[in-house]
């Protein structure tokens, strides 16, 4: 019986220090807006030989816990919003949230670029954690809980942030890889049935890695787009890049495009799709340095894109 507990515990410990699961069949993963993510679902989610996946939850523990009830969700809401970090902490702790996308209705305003006073009622959990330039709680919402970040990220669709094409895109049927470490299967493989534009394109522009540019906060985009390899979609890759280059920071674009994130996210495209991107968005972009340029192409993994480089 001790002995058991005692093995238990290391089990635990072992998953909460990032342990990396192998699998199969990742295709019949599949998350969509408003749902529920099962504990059956990531357990297929784990099982794509070659793909590693790291969770930070533990998957039975978590998946052991009660919903968080909807009473509550003003209340962490809130407790993200204004750091209070130990009733946030308990409530990511000890309740597993299996549509964070739904978490949402607190009654204040956000800035989204230029636009002042944008309702922040359908921003959920990560979206506050990242708005107010926590780490802390961006860390505590991501390590706590399972669920699609892509989809919890994105442009809410019903608020002004949103563009004609999101509003107009129904994300409600579309099937997204953006669980943590979606990019950890092998990039080289280019199978343009599974990752067709219009699925890879269909991905939406991420409103969790714009506030990090916008507010210039390098931390928090180091831990989403360095620490976390998600797959954000051909959308965000653009939208973050164009963001970057009108701030000029070359602090966040020397973390963008030295990134292994960058180069799994190019790779995953279909090729000319991955050369389009490359020519319009690096090659013919004059506000890259010519010695980013260079370095990004000569870099192993993107050697394959090198006659494009030549196009400088």
């Amino acid at each position: 019986m001790g002995c058991q507990g005692s093995k238990n515990k290391k089990n635990k410990k072992k998953n909460k220090a990032n342990v990396r699961r192998k699998g199969r069949n990742t295709e019949t993963y599949r998350v969509r807006t408003g749902f529920k993510v099962t504990k059956e679902s990531i357990q297929l989610l784990s099982k794509d030989e070659g793909d590693e996946y790291a969770l930070f939850a533990d998957i039975d523990e978590y998946f052991d816990r009660e919903e968080l009830p909807q009473s509550k969700y003003v209340t962490l809401l809130k407790a993200i919003k204004d750091n209070k970090t130990k009733e946030y902490t308990n409530l990511l702790k000890n309740y597993k949230i299996t549509a964070m996308d739904l978490v949402t209705g607190l009654n204040d305003t956000v800035d989204f670029g230029n636009k002042k006073d944008v309702s922040g009622t359908d921003l959920n959990p990560l979206h506050w954690a990242v708005y107010t330039n926590n780490l802390r709680a961006t860390k505590a919402v991501i390590e706590n809980q399972i669920f699609n970040i892509v989809i919890a990220g994105k442009v809410p669709t019903n608020t002004g942030m949103a563009n004609d094409s999101e509003i107009s895109q129904d994300c409600t049927e579309d099937a997204f890889d953006g669980t943590r470490g979606a990019l950890k299967r092998n990039a080289s493989r280019r199978d343009t049935n599974t990752h067709s534009e219009s699925r890879f394109g269909s991905i939406p522009r991420s409103l969790v890695l714009f506030w990090p540019i916008d507010q210039e906060n390098l931390e928090i985009f180091d831990y989403l787009w360095n620490d976390l390899s998600v797959n954000w979609g051909l959308k965000s890759l653009k939208f973050i890049l164009t963001m970057i280059c009108i701030k000029e920071n070359m602090n966040l674009l020397e973390s963008f495009l030295e990134s292994p994130t960058f180069e799994k996210i190019v790779n995953y495209m279909p090729f000319h799709e991955s050369m389009d991107f490359l020519e319009a968005f690096i090659v013919k972009n004059e506000r890259i340095p010519e010695e980013m340029k260079n370095d990004l192409f000569n870099r192993q993994e993107m050697l394959v894109y090198d006659f494009v480089g030549e196009l400088m």
